[in-house]
């Protein structure tokens, strides 16, 4: 999975020498993270950082010090993913039936533990309308009445309670048939 602004990250190195897995146990490692905040010590293979959304990719440089008689370096490019919400809809061509349809908010790269951190809304043509109790990701609607061909735009826009900047909004557009 892509981490998210915000997410932690570990990343490690090994180094294969004839294909065997070298011992860097009494090797200097720095760690450079977006070309900054360099972190050192000796067999340090592993280092933890949490990725900063504003920078967008995190470029990670790692260099193993005086590896038989000369530095080994490498660089390598995480990208980060921006939070997403998508409108499952499970009717085809965004056609409805007159009656109840019922849609899911699908949320990508938040940095959630579980769905109730999420603040969840939704809107019919602009008309705030409630998630399902105990599910606010479900909405259903009623299109009873509603004459063919009339146009619904469906909205939701769900953000993060702990962290206001991670935020992501979806619209779809559906038609009664």
């Amino acid at each position: 999975a892509l981490p998210s602004p915000g997410s932690n990250v570990d990343v490690s190195v090994e180094l294969i020498d004839n294909g065997r897995l070298a011992d860097l146990s009494r090797h200097e490692i720095r760690w450079f993270i977006n070309a900054k905040n360099p972190v050192s010590g000796v067999g340090l293979k592993t280092v933890s950082f949490d990725a900063d959304g504003i920078r967008g990719d995190q470029r990670v440089k790692v260099v193993i010090r005086q590896y038989k008689g000369g530095d080994i370096d490498e660089i390598i490019t995480i990208p980060i993913a921006s939070p997403e919400l998508v409108i499952d809809t499970p009717y085809p061509d965004n056609l409805l039936a007159a009656g109840l349809a019922t849609f899911r908010a699908l949320l990508y790269f938040f940095n959630l533990t579980n769905l109730n951190e999420a603040n969840l809304t939704w809107s019919a043509n602009g008309i705030k309308t409630e998630g399902l109790v105990g599910s606010p990701d479900l909405v259903t609607m009623d299109t009873k009445g509603v004459p063919s061909d009339t146009p619904i735009t469906l909205e939701a826009m769900a953000q993060n309670s702990l962290n206001p900047l991670e935020i992501a909004a979806k619209a779809i557009k559906l038609v009664i048939k």
